[in-house]
């Protein structure tokens, strides 16, 4: 599984850079359900930084992930590029039948690499999936890193509901970015970031994946082979919701638990916006802010 080394040296995470990941044109569009125009103004909020993640998540993350049976399928500054990705790798060996218990191993430098990755070690834990910017342009999502160790996204597999569907991402993460053991990685479409104090996101990808707004979509991250290492819930979109992140519960933080779509909740945290209308979310920041509901 693990593979050979690449020449190019692993670039640790700067605060004012993020990676990128190639996945098309790269200019904005509009995704299905078409970006939200509606809200009370700008909005001011707390200067939200990149941090760690509370005990209770920890504890509940690392209760869950410490080994995975290789019969499970599916059920984290530089900022790196996703490329789109039309090519399907071979299948992984998903046997029901196999009981052999694995867990990942790292490379000779401590590092994880995503051919090393199982089912558990990335967790999606907050979707944006219909921001208030233009053309819903500022998407984005948090992946937290379970693990015990530093893991490289090179290679990683983004996909949205489609690509999930069809068994191959839209887009992969082309260039070498680092998320820390339990650290929070966001992923943010290749445009404007209108967070204002917010570190800007890990990796950026392409419009090849897109969050719907008449049925809140949900992503999905595949490892070598395709593999499906995570998959979150999928919603139904509200408009009264418009520019509020959903977010998992602190004590639902497994690639287990977040497949449950009543293990997540609105956020309530504003974020300090350059847009004309506000939105909500805690990207890479740990906080129990749900929106009572």
């Amino acid at each position: 599984m693990v593979r050979v080394l690449r020449s190019l040296a692993i670039v640790f995470v700067a605060t004012s850079t993020a990676c990128f990941v190639d996945g098309g044109d790269g200019m904005p569009d509009d995704d299905d359900g078409g970006g939200s125009t509606s809200g009370s103004g700008t909005t001011s909020g707390p200067v939200i930084t990149a941090g760690s993640i509370s005990a209770s998540a920890s504890a509940s993350a690392s209760a869950t992930t410490t080994t995975t049976t290789a019969a499970e399928t599916e059920d984290g500054d530089s900022t790196t590029t996703a490329e789109g990705s039309t090519s399907s790798g071979p299948e992984p060996d998903t046997d029901p039948a196999t009981d052999e218990s694995t867990s990942s191993s790292t490379g000779s430098d401590g590092v994880l690499e995503v051919g090393d990755l199982f089912p558990g070690d990335l967790v999606i834990t907050e979707m944006m999936g219909n921001p208030n910017c233009t053309a819903d342009n500022c998407e984005w999502f948090e992946v937290l890193n379970t693990t015990e160790s530093p893991i490289d996204l090179f290679g990683l597999g983004i996909g949205d509901r489609d690509d999930i569907d069809n068994g191959t991402p839209g887009a992969v993460v082309s260039e070498s970015a680092i998320l820390e053991p339990g650290a929070l990685g966001v992923f943010a479409r290749d445009a404007l970031w209108p967070y204002e104090g917010v570190e800007e996101p890990l990796v950026r990808y392409a419009n090849t994946v897109a969050l719907s707004n008449g049925e809140f979509d949900t992503i999905g991250l595949f490892g070598e082979g395709n593999l499906l290492l995570d998959e979150a819930a999928t919603f139904v979109g509200d408009a009264q919701y418009s520019g509020r992140a959903r977010k998992l519960r602190a004590d639902s933080w497994d690639h287990i638990d977040n497949d449950d779509a009543d293990n997540w909740c609105w956020s309530d945290t504003p974020l300090p916006s350059t847009s004309t209308a506000d939105d909500w979310g805690t990207p890479g920041f740990d906080a129990d802010d749900c929106l009572a509901e």
